[in-house]
């Protein structure tokens, strides 16, 4: 740009010039965009600021087989939105929901402000009809450096968190066997502490909401290095979140440790692209966690943050701590399911577990 002239040499203009051919013009990255996440080969997909989706990104993926729906941010000036793919040899299309963020509301207009999105997608296995997934792609509002923008990211969050449970509890009326459905969040929280995000965004959510769905509570957060390396800045601010309640985290792929800024002729996208094999979980490995967390709440009721568990829940992991279905527990169940399950017992709290199980009147 002629604004530039003065403050660097002709040398530095050719050269950033010639960086900028290289590593950041789109008709130079986007097929290695595409070859990236060919080379990926993930059966489950989210870009988030994708622009180029209908002239570029659909026809290009849908050719070696994955559909795709997508959602524009609402800003107008901006072209790009969030982005979620499948492939069709995995996954049914069953629906998809989205929402853009209400940032602020002028009191005296009624004028609302909104610059980002959310997009949900519910599928169905193809080869495990029975399971489902929804997924989430999100990006939230920008500079993770700004503390005081977390206020607003919580706001965000809970957003996608009521979006949730209603189009969850939607489709599993109408859905006469339930669905067993796993829930998935990934994208750019622009966010350094992923854990504050996520406890104000749930507090904020519970308060303001009648509906709360159970990722708010067991979502777990894949650990990973830094995902964004710029000259400005080194930082983790890209995720995904899994239901742990559901799904079992098999691997993830390793990020190698940046020193060098990106996009360059390694990475074509300035953030790194996460990628995790799951598991669905089987009807004796959510039992078991769910026994699991009962032990911790009720051997240690005043350090567990365990999420809570619902009536129903607390009656499946009943079933493994009454081994012999008498209605009772002894200290020799106890003693057996704590082996099974792989936990510890601490016999100066154990007394402690018959005691409130005593006040409960829960007979044993």
């Amino acid at each position: 740009p002629h604004y530039v002239r003065g403050l660097l040499t002709d040398e530095e203009i050719q050269s950033v010039e010639t960086y900028d051919e290289m590593h950041f013009r789109w008709e130079t990255r986007r097929q290695r965009l595409v070859a990236q996440t060919l080379e990926l080969d993930a059966d489950v997909v989210s870009l988030v600021e994708c622009d180029h989706f209908e002239d570029f990104f659909q026809p290009a993926l849908s050719e070696y087989g994955y559909d795709g729906v997508y959602r524009k941010r609402p800003r107008h000036s901006s072209h790009d939105g969030c982005a979620i793919f499948w492939k069709r040899t995995k996954f049914d299309f069953v629906d998809q929901e989205g929402v853009d963020f209400i940032d602020r509301v002028d009191p005296e207009t009624g004028r609302m402000t909104k610059d980002r999105c959310a997009l949900l997608v519910l599928l169905r296995s193809k080869t495990h009809p029975s399971k489902r997934i929804i997924m989430i792609s999100v990006h939230l509002a920008r500079n993770p450096e700004d503390f005081a923008q977390d206020l607003l990211r919580t706001k965000q969050v809970a957003q996608v968190f009521r979006l949730l449970a209603d189009f969850a509890g939607r489709h599993s009326a109408e859905d006469p066997s339930g669905g067993d459905t796993s829930v998935l969040m990934c994208g750019d929280l622009n966010a350094t502490n992923f854990s504050k995000l996520r406890g104000l965004s749930l507090a904020f959510a519970a308060i303001t909401s009648s509906k709360v769905h159970p990722f708010m509570w067991d979502a777990q957060d894949v650990p990973t290095r830094a995902t964004s390396v710029t000259t400005a800045r080194n930082v983790r601010i890209d995720c995904l979140f899994f239901q742990s309640s559901r799904l079992m985290l098999i691997n993830c792929k390793f990020l190698p440790e940046l020193e060098d800024a990106i996009p360059n002729e390694r990475h074509p996208s300035d953030h790194l692209p996460l990628l995790c094999r799951f598991r669905f979980q089987s009807e004796l490995d959510r039992d078991m966690a769910l026994a699991r967390t009962w032990f911790q709440v009720m051997q240690y009721p005043t350090c567990c943050t365990a999420p809570p568990l619902t009536i129903e829940e607390q009656r499946s992991a009943w079933v493994i701590f009454d081994w012999n279905n008498e209605g009772t527990l002894t200290f020799t169940k106890l003693r057996r399911a704590a082996q099974f399950l792989a936990l510890h017992m601490d016999h100066e709290t154990t007394p402690g577990i018959f005691a409130r199980l005593r006040e409960a009147e829960v007979p044993c």
